[in-house]
């Protein structure tokens, strides 16, 4: 992974490849791609420091991360 669309893409494909539904592979992307811009030049993000700064930004356990999200535009 060298910037943050190819981190994104990676993350969300990693993701997704392990079970997890699109909406939990786009959070986790989320948060890859948002390290790789803070950092200089070309880029990676560890396991360790996805799942740090997923804890640091708010206390995970009391998000349930398996739901499909918001209906978002969908017709009921």
């Amino acid at each position: 992974m060298t910037g943050a669309g190819d981190t994104v893409i990676a993350t969300i494909a990693v993701g997704l490849a392990a079970g997890a539904s699109f909406y939990e592979a786009a959070r986790l992307a989320n948060y890859a791609g948002g390290l790789v811009v803070m950092k200089r030049g070309t880029a990676t993000v560890s396991a360790r420091e996805l799942a740090d700064a997923i804890v640091s930004d708010h206390d995970a356990r009391l998000e349930d991360w398996s739901q499909e999200g918001p209906a978002q535009g969908r017709k009921s």
